[in-house]
């Protein structure tokens, strides 16, 4: 491992801790409605990064919450924010993802079932497809596959766009 892969990953911990922190302060979290999620441009957010990963969309996602002063509009962007600041490691295995995700509502639960085929980009349908699954195994079977398809399609994209640079 060379030091500069090193000092990325952990600033990246740094990173996603402070926006977890962020997040968490925001003791008045409520999920937004699906109507509310869907007036906002969450997929223009995601395309318009630069960098296709969970983590790069949750900088966007966590500033635009503290910076919104609508309160439906702000839930919005702390419902993305909390979907996409949190990871694990292969050093971790899924202690900490399953931590995670134990935090999502029941609410948020259903939020993500009813955006799942809404979502384009295959880091998040990754993300919110294994969250599902993670949470809710039983019944929900068709979210472990469609999560790894995307994790797969995901990866490809990511070796591509390193080839690519």
């Amino acid at each position: 491992m060379t030091p500069n892969v090193s000092l990325s990953r952990a600033t990246n911990r740094v990173d996603q801790k402070s926006q977890k922190a962020k997040i968490m302060s925001h003791l008045e979290y409520k999920p937004p409605t699906i109507e509310e999620l869907r007036s906002q441009p969450w997929k223009a957010v995601i395309k318009e990064s630069g960098e296709p990963t969970c983590s790069e969309y949750g900088r966007r996602f966590c500033s635009l919450a503290s910076e919104e002063q609508d309160p439906a509009k702000k839930q919005v962007w702390w419902f993305f924010a909390r979907l996409t600041t949190f990871g694990s490691s292969l050093d971790e295995g899924d202690e900490r993802f399953n931590e995670n995700v134990a935090l999502f509502l029941d609410e948020d639960i259903k939020l993500m079932k009813e955006i799942s085929d809404e979502i384009d980009n295959s880091e998040l349908k990754a993300r919110v497809c294994d969250i599902i699954w993670t949470r809710r195994r039983t019944g929900h079977f068709a979210y472990v596959q469609l999560a790894i398809r995307a994790y797969l399609n995901s990866a490809k994209a990511l070796k591509e766009q390193i080839c690519v640079e």
